[in-house]
This record gives structure tokens, C-alpha cells and sequence, in this order.
């Protein structure tokens, strides 16, 4: 729960809290500094938990509207229970005028940081790792925005990746900074953003916010983390310029650049689809989450790493058995059918009748017997008729061999009923 405290009256100066003591946590060093506050890192003094603690700058601490949003941010994080945000202990005032807010310690790489490490090697960060940081990012905020609450300062700064070994990869990431969150109709402690006033980072604001338009909608920071997505593939932002006003004028005017051309069509497609100038057009935070997870949008060739990159190679380990089963397969019947070209016949010798004149010849040895007397005797004259010839076709193939002819009668194949 984050403690009730009223943020009126005059601030006394912030003292030097390195080596010194908010409530029970000993400060050991600044962490980072942004434009609200500054981070510290601090140990509890008797239970030894590390915690960081965020403090409202001290110029900006008289300033009611900056301490109430310093405020809304604890807000935002404790209504919403997801592990991709930054938990916040406590938000609380001592006495001498500090405001800060007691956050969990995290111990891992700032975006920003692993981008700029890659990109003075003249590397990029591989497609699967983009998608996975993606994924967990939409998850996070999927979960924010069902709350009712925008956060429209999504950028690199503001993310920070740790290791977590029972998510795919190994790491997870955190959301850190909802300072200048919007709460919309149906938020939590909700709250009334000066209509008019540009907020955001420039290099990811959405053209709506850069037009300073009074009703920014989730889908900001689906167009934040579209740039996000460009720059983490290409090393680079989508839109450059020297100066704010042409950086802003870019995000409301200008298409942006297309992805180089190694990047798979699905992909190139859907963060073009998040960098719409158009809100409507863009997918929501829900409906990302499920496109991030279609394989085509990332090469199957890609090496994955930890748990993800195991699940890829026995995919495609048992691809390869089924085709290599299936081409053994599909030789072995090839093989089997070269061998049976000819369907099964069954042969039967038929012989048809044998004309008189055909009867062959046998010459027998003459003995000569005794002549007997000799005996004449008239008889009739005999006419030999021979049988009318074979008119019928035999069915089948007629083939000629020893013996006459041979009829050959096909049976049905029994492998085609």
C-alpha cells in the first residue's frame, strides 16, 4: 500500500543524502537522474534490504502540481500487479521537505545501455531477442492500460532488462518512471492533464502528443514502442533531426523509413502498422502480445538463446526427422515400384483345336510283312471336312511360343482396390 501524505507547506532545502538516512534506509550512491528526480540506492539498516529511492527534485519540490504527480506515479504501479513493472514501497515526505518514493532495487542493464554497447561494436540486437523485449513490454503495458492509464514516456531510459531464469531467454524487463502517466475516465486516482502541454520524450512521442492534443489514448505507447522496435533492428530511431520543433514536425508529417530488407515482411509490416500516424490504426497493447507471438515474424534461422532458442532447435529437429523419414519413404516406394512396373498376370496355356492338315507328320520304320494273297474290294470315296477356323479374339495379349499360342489374362491389382 502506498502511505497517505499531503504535500502542502513550505519545503526546507534538501540536505546531501549520500551517507545519510531516509527513514531506516542508510543512502549509499546516486543511481541516475532524470528530469523529476533523482535515484539512490539505499540498505535498509537493519534487515539489510536493498531498496531505491527516488527523490522529487528540491526546485521542483514547492511545486504543488509536480509533487502531486510525483505522487500519481506511486499510484499507477500499485494499482497494477504485473512483473514487467517496477514495485513501489512507499511514497512519503520527511520532515526537512524531501519527497520520494522507496522502490524495489533492480539489479540488471538499462535498455538504452545494451543498445549503445551493441552499436559501438557495429552490432544489432537479433531479431528473437527484439521480439521476446517486445512482447514482455505490450504484456506490461497491456496490463497498465486495462487500469485505465497511459504512460507516454515509454522509451529506452525507462526500461531496465534482468535476469529472470524461468522466463524465455532468461531475462525479463521492467518498467520504470510513470511521472507523467495520464489516468483516464475510469482510472484510479485519476487526474486532468493541462490541455495543450506536449509531455513526452521527443525522439518517441506519438504525433498526438506532439501536436499537444488534450486526449492521448493507450495507443501513445503503441506507437512509442513501435519506435522502440525500429531502433532496437536497425541501431537507429526512425526519425532524426538537430532540433525539437523538426523532430516533432517529422513524427506528424513524415511516413517512416522502411525496414532494411533482411527483415521478414510480417514484421517490417507490423511495426509500420505501430507507426501509423493515426491512433485508430494502430494495434492496441492486447493485440500485440498475441502478433508477437507468430513464428513467421521472426527467421527460423536465428539462434534464440536459453530456453526459447532449445524449443526452436527441437522444432526443427523433429522437421527434419519427419522429412528425412518421409524422403526414405518416398525412395523406398519409388524403388519398390520400379521393380513392379508390370501389374500381376496370371498365364494359362490355351490350345485351340489343330486343323487335320496341321497334324505333324510320324514316319514309321515299314517291315515288310508276308505277302498276303490279294484281296480287292470297291469301297466308297470319303471326304475329309476340316473344322471351321477360330473366329473368336481370345481376351487378352496373344503371344506365340512353344506349342501354340498362349493366352496371358490380367487380374485386378489387389495394391489399386
Amino acid at each position: 500500500m502506498i502511505s497517505p501524505v499531503t504535500i502542502d507547506g513550505p519545503r526546507m532545502p534538501v540536505r546531501d543524502l549520500v551517507g545519510g538516512f531516509i527513514g531506516k534506509y542508510r543512502v549509499l550512491r546516486q543511481l541516475g537522474k532524470g528530469g523529476m528526480g533523482t535515484v539512490y540506492e539505499a540498505v535498509h539498516n537493519e534487515i539489510g534490504q536493498r531498496a531505491a529511492i527516488k527523490v522529487l527534485h528540491a526546485k521542483l519540490a514547492d511545486d504543488t502540481g509536480y509533487a502531486k504527480r510525483f505522487l500519481d506515479e506511486a499510484r499507477a504501479v500499485s494499482i497494477v500487479d504485473h512483473p514487467g513493472l517496477v514495485k513501489v514501497f512507499d511514497f512519503n515526505q520527511s520532515s526537512d521537505g524531501t519527497v520520494y518514493l522507496m522502490m524495489e532495487y533492480l539489479e540488471g542493464e538499462p535498455l538504452w545501455q545494451r543498445m549503445t554497447r551493441l552499436r559501438e561494436r557495429g552490432e544489432r540486437m537479433s531479431r528473437p531477442e527484439v521480439m521476446r523485449i517486445s512482447r514482455q513490454l505490450a504484456s506490461a503495458l497491456a496490463a497498465v492500460h486495462a487500469k485505465g492509464i497511459v504512460h507516454r514516456d515509454l522509451k529506452p531510459d525507462n526500461i531496465v532488462i534482468v535476469a529472470d531464469p524461468d522466463t524465455a531467454g532468461g531475462e525479463r524487463v521492467k518498467i520504470l518512471d510513470f511521472g507523467i502517466a495520464k489516468f483516464n475516465e475510469g482510472a484510479e486516482g485519476r487526474r486532468q492533464t493541462t490541455t495543450g502541454t506536449a509531455m513526452g520524450t521527443p525522439t518517441y512521442m506519438s504525433p498526438e502528443q506532439c501536436e499537444g492534443l488534450p486526449k492521448i489514448s493507450d495507443r501513445a505507447d503503441t506507437y512509442a514502442l513501435g519506435v522502440m522496435m525500429f531502433e532496437m533492428l536497425t541501431g537507429n530511431p526512425p526519425f532524426q533531426a538537430e532540433g525539437t520543433a523538426a523532430l516533432l514536425r517529422q513524427h506528424i508529417v513524415k511516413p517512416p523509413p522502411s525496414l532494411p530488407a533482411s527483415i521478414p515482411a510480417g514484421l517490417a509490416a507490423l511495426v509500420s502498422k505501430m507507426l501509423s500516424k493515426e491512433p485508430a490504426l494502430r494495434p492496441s497493447m492486447a493485440e500485440l502480445v498475441l502478433l508477437l507471438d507468430r513464428p513467421e515474424l521472426v527467421s527460423p534461422s536465428e539462434h534464440t538463446g536459453g530456453a526459447t532458442s532449445a524449443r526452436v532447435r527441437r522444432r526443427w529437429a523433429t522437421a527434419l526427422s519427419v522429412v528425412l523419414v518421409v524422403g526414405s519413404g518416398i525412395a523406398g516406394v519409388a524403388a519398390w515400384r520400379s521393380r513392379q512396373l508390370a501389374p500381376r498376370v496370371d498365364v494359362k496355356p490355351v490350345v485351340p483345336p489343330i486343323a487335320p492338315t496341321e497334324q505333324p507328320k510320324v514316319e514309321v520304320p515299314r517291315v515288310e510283312p508276308p505277302k498276303p494273297p490279294v484281296i480287292v474290294v470297291p469301297t466308297p470315296p470319303v471326304e475329309v471336312t476340316s473344322p471351321p477356323p477360330v473366329t473368336t479374339k481370345p481376351k487378352g495379349v496373344s503371344k506365340k511360343g512353344l506349342g501354340g499360342a498362349v493366352k496371358i489374362q490380367a487380374l485386378p491389382d489387389k495394391r489399386k482396390s
